[in-house]
């Protein structure tokens, strides 16, 4: 059975993987809260994750060992860029 991003979000730990503008992937550990089929981060406007997302809207996440590498279970399909507040 695949694992669906529900199933992810509900882990405590997870990696937020953004990409730079050439394509390069950049995996950052988060914590997050589900709401609802949503997942809330929050993290500064002038954080590298903000610019990367700006720049390229293309996101996955994962389920995270505490000691931070993904794990091999994940959701990884290209998801919506999270909104980001003036």
């Amino acid at each position: 059975m695949a694992i669906s991003f529900r199933d992810v979000i509900q882990s405590k730990h997870l990696v937020l993987t953004t990409f730079t503008k050439d394509g390069r992937p950049k995996p950052t550990p988060i914590w997050g809260v589900p709401d609802g089929d949503k997942l809330l981060v929050i993290t500064g406007d002038g954080s590298w994750k903000v610019k990367r997302i700006r720049n390229t809207p293309r996101v996955t996440i994962a389920k995270s060992a505490r000691s931070n590498p993904p794990l091999r279970h994940g959701f990884h399909p290209p998801v919506p860029a999270p909104t980001v507040d003036p």
